[in-house]
């Protein structure tokens, strides 16, 4: 017997881009987004285009430069002029 089938594992809106290419987030305000888990999926192999000897991680031990990338992405959805990330 399987107890839980499906796990909650953030609650948020959700932008996917494929099955296993998604972002939960919580919209905020003036056009920000709080990132609850930035998928890294098909793109651990990468380095960091910003610093690519330096290690940069978010609050939560998640990659910086995909975080951004996530960022850039939720608001690019709404606003097709948002700056790219450095």
């Amino acid at each position: 017997m399987v107890p839980d089938v499906l796990k909650t594992e953030e609650r948020g809106l959700c932008n996917a881009i494929a099955a296993k290419r998604h972002v939960p987030y919580y919209p905020g305000s003036d056009q920000a987004v709080r990132i609850l888990k930035a998928s890294e999926h098909g793109l651990r192999r990468y380095l960091d285009p910003v610093s690519p000897t330096k290690d940069r991680r978010t609050a939560n031990g998640g990659r910086q430069w995909i975080h951004d990338a996530w960022a850039w992405i939720l608001n690019a959805d709404s606003d097709p002029d948002a700056l790219l990330p450095d």
